[in-house]
């Protein structure tokens, strides 16, 4: 659920990539990959600024990855990607352009998204192109050719891809703003190299090499290649609307129908419970004031579910409230609603807005602007989520089940007994789940072990890199397995969660809950609302089906109401069919209602893998199932017409 903001900078963490003799170590999983560090040492921003220096680095860590490719054999595209795209671009900061291209063609075949597979490497080959024809000097005569070059591949994407991918490239150019990234670079390393002894992760230089080999390429061609995107761009309200298959898929349950009252939890940021009357969960003891005494545990509810602190320990309030913004809330909220639009490729005024914002920030004002960003972000998703829920739902009962997020630039420092509280809520929160009847959970975030990694080592926790993976993976597999668990228990629930907006595999990164595989959990991607894949869906074999994840409308804290795109928002779209499904026929059972789900899906025209969502037959099959049931569709349920 928490999204890395805007400012392009690479993320930490090991790249490794793909083999294909049957004799190289298979790598199945993200915590099989190797971890290396590299000698470094001083200031960020002196690092940055010396070329030798980051030369030097650059031909290490060139050679390490070439190593990795003749050792191991990574069974995951996203890591395979991720590593060609950390050679090509160590391959243009060495002036090794001929090898750059053949990156380029390894990175295209690995795609197997249509609309990737004509994007992919396009600025790179138009550059390349170019600096074969006049010359590597960039004066007036190269960015003339470069701009017919440019255009040229542009046009050449195919007209359905052709003007998401020159809004998303159109943005980060937008969006360059190379003194605060230059802030953010010097905040977020330098702990790294404080507290690593002489010993940083390979990401550190990296970030650095990336950084800088980015502005190099792309500020000097920059205005060329805005006029040639801009053209292929236009804010999403002067377009006509795309087709919606969802339309006819979408069902409300009549408030005349037979159904019986369905409790759904949304374990999720919280809800602002004023915007849902009658959609509420109500604890069935005697209310007074806010909070219910809960002698037998000793711990205190509130009227309509449960929260838990950053401690992972038991608080009241329907909302986090910890973080007392700088920007007004009604900034925050448009500029996040940019945010979403852009990780789609939406031109839209939220978006073009927040690209002004980001261009236009001073170093000293960045992080306290992403913190703010990311708070509203955290601090709106669960009412947004709940929204998505309850739609077209009269019989739904909501409660919440709160977590807590950590919003700051930089994390706390993690404790071996913090970790083992947040085992300890996932225990806590299931059985409260069973102790008060529900029969559905939406869960729309998802982490690995690779986040206590990382900031173990930020903070220098551990003797090395293999220390500090142990402990994070200790922590991980503990919270896992009490989660898996703690599910495991309670069969009669049917726990819903995002795959990830990563473009990756949830499998592979071992993310929870979206890779733990049991009856009553179902795992779901996103689709757009032509029912394609979106570019940022998490996918693997953990993924049970796909749901519109694009631009969905629900509400957020206060009663706007505001379109978000992402697996969060998919996710609910199935914990709400699936609420339909048991109000209307409450006997049958999870797993039921599951098979019920994966049965009526219909195969996507992209792949017959992927199984979209289909509600309105799928509650027709849960009703063919009710002994009472006359055959009338239309006493039960209408057509949503979304």
């Amino acid at each position: 659920m928490k999204r890395g903001l805007i400012i392009a900078v690479f993320a930490l963490g090991v790249m490794v990539n793909t083999a294909l003799a049957q004799d190289k170590q298979q790598i199945t999983s993200a915590d099989q990959l190797p971890r290396r560090t590299i000698a470094l040492s001083g200031n960020v921003m002196d690092i940055y600024n010396d070329d030798e220096l980051l030369k030097k680095l650059a031909d290490q860590i060139s050679k390490n990855l070439e190593n990795d490719l003749a050792t191991y054999d990574i069974q995951d595209k996203a890591t395979l990607k991720g590593y060609y795209s950390t050679l090509m671009m160590l391959d243009i900061w060495e002036g090794r352009d001929r090898d750059a291209l053949e990156k380029v063609k390894l990175l295209v075949a690995l795609e197997d998204k249509e609309e990737e597979k004509t994007t992919t490497g396009l600025t790179i080959t138009s550059y390349m192109k170019t600096r074969a024809e006049v010359g590597t000097v960039v004066d007036d005569n190269f960015r003339k050719a470069f701009a017919k070059n440019y255009a040229e591949a542009v046009q050449s994407v195919p007209a359905a891809y052709r003007s998401k991918f020159a809004e998303k490239t159109r943005a980060t150019l937008s969006m360059m703003n190379p003194e605060a990234t230059k802030s953010v670079l010097a905040t977020q390393l330098q702990p790294y190299i404080d507290n690593g002894g002489g010993q940083v992760p390979e990401g550190v230089p990296l970030s650095l090499i990336s950084t800088k080999s980015s502005f190099a390429l792309m500020v000097p061609i920059k205005e060329e290649m805005l006029k040639v995107l801009e053209q292929h761009t236009a804010v999403a309200e002067q377009k006509a609307p795309l087709a919606n298959i969802w339309a006819e898929r979408d069902v409300q349950v009549k408030a005349t129908a037979k159904a019986a009252p369905i409790k759904v939890a949304v374990w999720d940021t919280g809800i602002d419970t004023g915007l849902y009357p009658n959609k509420l969960f109500v604890n069935a003891k005697e209310v007074a004031g806010n909070a219910i005494d809960d002698d037998k545990n000793g711990y205190v509810d509130d009227v309509h579910g449960i929260a838990f602190d950053f401690k992972s320990e038991r608080t009241t309030g329907s909302l986090l409230k910890e973080r007392e913004p700088v920007h007004k809330i009604a900034d925050l909220q448009r500029w996040a609603k940019g945010s979403f639009d852009m990780q789609s490729g939406i031109s839209s005024p939220e978006a073009l807005e927040l690209q002004q914002k980001v261009a236009g920030l001073k170093a000293d004002e960045v992080i306290t602007f992403q913190e703010d960003l990311s708070w509203y972000s955290v601090y709106s998703h669960g009412t947004h989520v709940a929204g998505i829920v309850a739609e077209g739902n009269p019989f739904i009962r909501m409660m919440y089940a709160r977590l807590s997020y950590d919003t700051g630039f930089k994390p706390e420092c993690p404790t071996e007994e913090r970790q083992a509280a947040v085992a300890e809520m996932y225990k806590d929160v299931i059985a409260y789940f069973k102790k008060n009847g529900v029969k559905v959970v939406n869960m729309s975030w998802r982490y690995s072990a690779g986040g206590y990694e990382s900031i173990l080592t930020m903070y220098g926790i551990g003797k090395d890199q293999e220390e500090r993976k142990a402990m994070a993976q200790q922590w991980f597999a503990r919270e896992k397995k009490a989660m898996q668990e703690a599910m495991k228990s309670a069969p009669e629930i049917l726990f819903v969660c995002g795959s990830g907006n990563e473009n990756n595999d949830a499998n592979f990164m071992e993310y929870i809950p979206a890779s733990i595989d049991l009856p009553n959990v179902l795992t779901v991607g996103a689709v757009n609302s032509l029912g394609k894949r979106t570019s940022f869906t998490t996918e693997g074999k953990s993924v049970d089906l796909y749901a519109n994840g694009y631009e969905i409308e629900s509400f957020v804290p206060g009663g706007d109401r505001i379109k978000f795109s992402g697996t969060s928002m998919s996710s609910p779209q199935v914990a709400n069919a699936a609420a339909k499904i048991m109000a209307l026929n409450p006997r049958l059972k999870p797993a039921q209602v599951a098979g019920i789900l994966l049965e009526t899906a219909t195969p996507s025209e992209e792949t017959a893998q992927i199984k979209l969502l289909h509600t309105q037959k799928a509650l027709e099959k849960a009703l063919q199932l009710r002994k009472d049931y006359d055959g009338n569709l239309s006493q039960v349920i209408q057509t949503a017409g979304k």
